[in-house]
Order: structure tokens, then sequence, then C-alpha cells
């Protein structure tokens, strides 16, 4: 995740190492915090995601779903209990509140439910004060086709963006700052399909946080058809904008990643990003973040990110 505060210092989060690494506004490396541990501030895994929110930075960490925070000197504040459990979405901030990603998987002796959700947090951050929106996903021989797992959503000024899957197409709900549903976008996207070896899904596996996912390639269901369903991410942009990254090729035969871009719920087009690579797509993490008209690229070949402007065209 990458993220700017209001002095316009760049925040990144390293989830392998466990760090969140701060720059200047002309992007020199000042200092790291956190790191890998169970001491005050540090993680247990990793960030999954970072928030700004009224001066503090807001990590989640993957493995325990306890939410570490910090102000922007990278001090330890105080870490939100794993009992308002963040989901790999994160935080964000809307309306001058806090939002989080809040998931929960309830076992059976078959299956799994997993409840994803987007709920409004108290002034604490630690308790779920309203559920905005709310689904169900039920495994099939203790699987998830990670892809359906997620729940994405999105900030815009006036409206917040929540996306939601089916087979062939995806929803998007808007709410406004009363957060009554006031907007829904529909649209079709090419599925890619992984089947037998290739196909790529995570197994419920009972341990002391109650249940966590693997990853898992050989299943039980090898025999099934998997799709890579949307919706990958959503950003919104400096001019309001939604952006909606869906399946990994939206065209056979040409590298890069498609985005479908909508104003006020309305879709204007859809663009190629040509220097995303394929084989950076990821259901759980992006490499690409809209922060500020910016555009910022993990790449992850030559170990930097890359940061570029994008401008429109008559």
């Amino acid at each position: 995740a990458v993220i700017e505060d209001k002095d316009g210092n760049i925040f990144i989060a390293g989830s392998a190492v466990a760090k969140i690494f701060k720059f200047s506004p002309d992007y020199k490396f000042l200092y790291s915090f956190g790191g890998k541990g169970l001491g005050p501030g540090e993680f247990e895994g990793g960030p999954s995601s970072l928030t700004y929110h009224g001066n503090k930075l807001l990590a989640p960490c993957w493995r325990t779903t306890s939410t570490n925070v910090y102000d922007t000197d990278g001090k330890f504040i105080n870490k939100i209990p794993p009992g308002v459990h963040a989901g790999f979405s994160g935080q964000l901030t809307f309306n001058d509140e806090m939002f989080m990603n809040t998931e929960f998987r309830k076992a059976d002796d078959t299956e799994v439910i997993l409840t994803a959700s987007i709920a409004l947090l108290d002034s604490n951050f630690a308790n779920v004060s309203k559920v905005i929106f709310s689904k169900d996903t039920r495994t099939s021989m203790r699987i998830f086709r990670v892809s359906d797992m997620y729940v994405r959503y999105a900030a815009g000024k006036d409206i917040l963006y929540v996306g939601d899957i089916s087979e062939d197409s995806y929803k998007i709900f808007g709410y406004d700052k009363s957060y009554n549903k006031v907007m829904e976008i529909r649209k079709k996207y090419r599925s890619e399909v992984e089947q037998d070896s290739t196909a790529v899904v995570y197994m419920f596996n009972t341990d002391n946080l109650g249940g966590s996912f693997y990853r898992k390639y050989k299943t039980p269901a090898k025999n099934r058809t998997l799709h890579y369903k949307s919706i990958n991410h959503m950003f919104v942009d400096a001019n309001d904008r939604l952006w909606v990254v869906s399946p990994t090729k939206n065209k056979k035969e040409q590298e890069g990643l498609f985005v479908d871009i909508f104003e006020k719920g309305i879709y204007l087009n859809t663009i190629h990003i040509p220097f995303y690579k394929d084989k950076d797509f990821s259901f759980v993490y992006s490499s690409m973040f809209l922060r500020n008209g910016k555009l910022f690229y993990v790449d992850a070949d030559n170990q930097c990110i890359k940061v570029y402007r994008y401008e429109e065209t008559k």
C-alpha cells in the first residue's frame, strides 16, 4: 500500500518485511518503522494495507487482523484489538469518519462461511458503530476461490463506492454521506479461467485465531473450472473519477492492465496501463495505487516503485 499525508510525505507498507517506509515529498528515503515481532508497534505478520486519517497511520496485520496505529513520525500510539477483524481491503476515510473492511469466519464440520463487511468504526477505532454493506461467501469442499472472498471499496468526495462480484459482471454500489444507497453500477467483464493444477485457491485451516486460509494448488475440486472474478481493486483519482481494476486480461495477446473509468456512476472509458505485467496481478495485493494525481507502481522485476503522472487527452 502507498499513501501520502497532508505534508506530501509518502508512506509505503512492506508486507513481507513487516515495515512501513517513509519518504519525503521529493521521494527521498527517510526511515522505516514497525518490524516483525510481538512488541509495541511490531507485526506478527506484516501490514496488509495502510490508511492515513486524522494525522494518524493505521496498518492492519494480515496475520492477527489487529491494527497498529502510529503518528506520522512513526511513533506507535495503540493497537486496535483483533475483536474487530480487519480484512485485506483495510481502512479508509470517508465523510471525516473511519471505515474498515471487517471479516468474520464461522466454521462447522463441513464448510466455512466468511462474512465480509464495510463498517463504520467509532472514534476510538475499537468497535463497529454501523455496517454499511455485508456479504456471506460459503466454501465448497472447504475451499474459497480468493477472488470471491474480498469486498473492495473506495471513497470519493461525496460517494462511498462498494464493489461486489458475480460470475460475469461486477456491481458497484454508491452511498451518500448519510450512508443511503444512491447509485448502482453494473458492467460485464471477461473472465479468465484456471483449471486443474493451475487453480490457485485458499483452503480453511483451524488455528488459534479461530481459523485461517492457506494457499493450495492441488485440491479436491481440481476438476472444477475456477473463474477469475472482479473486482481486483478500486481507486478514486484526483478528478473524483472511479477507477475499477477487474480481470487479469481484458484482451488476449496484450500485456498490461485494463482499467474501467467512471464519473458520477457513468462509464467513460477503459484505459490500458501498458507497463503493468500480468504476473504482478493479485486479488489480494495491488501493485498499483492512485494518490493525489500520481500513480505509484511497484515494479517487482527492478525492485523499485515508479511514480507516474497521468493526463487527459482531448
